[in-house]
């Protein structure tokens, strides 16, 4: 990890014998991304990320704000593709879902189950009516 100050790249090693601190400069180095378990950054990226939202110390800004922008440069950082797993398995189990019901559907209409088809589809109204109250 490169130091702020001084820019020289200290080795995990380096950082842990210097009791984290710059091996040159003797900077204290704030994060460790070792010791991190979900979300790793270095001191460099939490000092870019300052700067960039501040544009090179111009402008004034919130924690609120600050949040937000760190927030969203972690996500760009780690790439997490565990969305694209959500649309995926949601689109699956709909897929799935209305094999299913037309399946169900199929079967109750050629068994001449009146009743289920009926109940299926006062089902399907209420909720659809619950769906439109809620988008109103």
């Amino acid at each position: 990890m490169r130091c702020i100050r001084c820019n020289k790249d200290n080795k995990r090693k380096d950082r842990r014998a210097y009791f984290s601190r710059c091996s040159k400069c003797n900077h204290p180095f704030v994060f460790e991304p070792t010791s991190m378990k979900d979300v790793k950054f270095t001191d460099p990226f939490f000092a870019k990320a300052i700067a960039d939202i501040s544009v090179n110390n111009t402008l004034f800004f919130t924690p609120k704000q600050f949040l937000y922008f760190f927030n969203k440069r972690l996500k760009i950082e780690n790439k997490n593709l565990s969305g694209i797993g959500v649309y995926i398995f949601a689109y699956l189990t709909y897929l799935i879902l209305g094999i299913a019901i037309t399946l169900i559907l199929w079967i109750a209409i050629t068994l001449n189950w009146v009743n289920l088809v009926i109940y299926f589809f006062q089902i399907q109204g209420f909720f659809l009516m619950l769906l439109v109250y809620n988008l109103c």
